[in-house]
């Protein structure tokens, strides 16, 4: 999930007060990563325009590799790298394209974006800023064959708009995926606008099973959410890593009832195969310095003990095997058992 112009200032609260723990339902894995003007957070409240913020959540998480946000500081992006099948990478990234012109109050996104530039002495405006870097950051990441999701307010039509064109034109070849699905002209995205400025692009080796613009709801904000279903293969690879439960060992010295039955067998060995005797016969032939003979010897006691130990671990407690592969679903339902147990 993205979202764009979150207009929270995360300097102002906790590390553990992240998006993910607002979103956070019962033991379902989920991550955030944020993006916010870190050049001008201290000067603000708990309020600050613009930001984004890119949430992986359930099973997607686990195949979650890195994460990042624009490199200026102004909070224009925030993405994921997904590895699925090794060497299979798609980068999922939420854009904010800033608005607005020279005449815009002071706390709007588009003048954070031009004191920055003028603090850089760069001669250039947020909007070509914006469109120059997003793109120069798309092409390096397809340059070396990663695929990308781009969830974007792009604030200009999605279809017409110069960076919108470059997107799916020349190398880059990223295809929006709503006007891919459905035909004809889309709907307004912004409740006050006039066309669609939101969408989802994709790499063209992604495979699109659907998408649509949602109905405005406000208890999401003033913009349509734009809904993208793609195919898992596409994204992560078909030769996914199978998941493999660790391995529980048998001993558990915590619990009386094994630790004893460890060491009632560990002994009982030790008695069939004369350990301490060997060890009492063994140390009347040593001496300072020790002999080659000697060192093999107990080398050899040594080992012996060991497999006794292994031996003695293996029957001192009984484990049903599980012959399955290893699902979050009954993990989590025998986590729940262990709990109430």
């Amino acid at each position: 999930m993205g979202l764009q112009e979150v207009c929270i200032n995360w300097m102002n609260f906790k590390p553990s007060q992240s998006m993910a723990s607002m979103l956070r339902k019962g033991a379902k894995p989920i991550k955030s990563v944020v993006s916010q003007n870190k050049a001008e957070g201290k000067e603000v409240g708990n309020k600050q325009r613009g930001g984004t913020s890119t949430i992986i959540k359930d099973s997607l998480a686990s195949f979650v590799k890195k994460s990042g946000i624009d490199h200026t500081g102004l909070g224009r992006w925030s993405w994921y790298l997904l590895e699925g099948e090794p060497g299979h990478f798609t980068y999922v990234i939420t854009a904010y394209a800033s608005c607005g012109n020279k005449d815009s109050g002071k706390c709007t996104y588009y003048k954070q974006s031009e004191r920055y530039i003028l603090s850089q002495g760069l001669r250039t405006n947020p909007k070509t800023m914006f469109r120059e870097d997003l793109l120069a950051l798309l092409r390096k990441w397809q340059k070396v064959g990663r695929r990308v999701v781009l969830m974007m307010d792009a604030n200009e039509h999605v279809e017409d708009g110069i960076m919108c064109r470059q997107l799916k034109e020349g190398d880059l070849k990223m295809t929006e995926a709503v006007h891919q699905q459905a035909s004809g002209s889309a709907p307004k995205t912004f409740f006050r606008g006039s066309h669609a400025i939101d969408g989802i692009w994709v790499s063209s080796d992604l495979e699109i099973l659907g998408a649509s613009y949602l109905p405005f709801d406000s208890s999401v904000g003033d913009h349509r959410p734009v809904m993208l279903d793609i195919s898992l293969d596409s994204l992560l690879g078909k030769r996914l890593n199978r998941v493999v439960s660790v391995k529980a060992r048998k001993l558990n010295s915590k619990v009386g009832r094994i630790r004893q039955k460890y060491v009632d067998k560990l002994e009982e060995l030790f008695k069939q195969h004369n350990i301490y005797r060997r060890l009492l016969e063994l140390e009347k032939k040593a001496s300072f310095p020790t002999s080659e003979e000697v060192k093999e010897t107990l080398e050899q006691l040594d080992q012996l003990v060991v497999e006794l130990m292994l031996l003695s671990e293996r029957k001192c407690r009984k484990i049903c095997a599980a012959h399955y592969e290893f699902s979050p679903v009954v993990k989590e339902w025998l986590d729940r058992c262990h709990a109430f147990r």
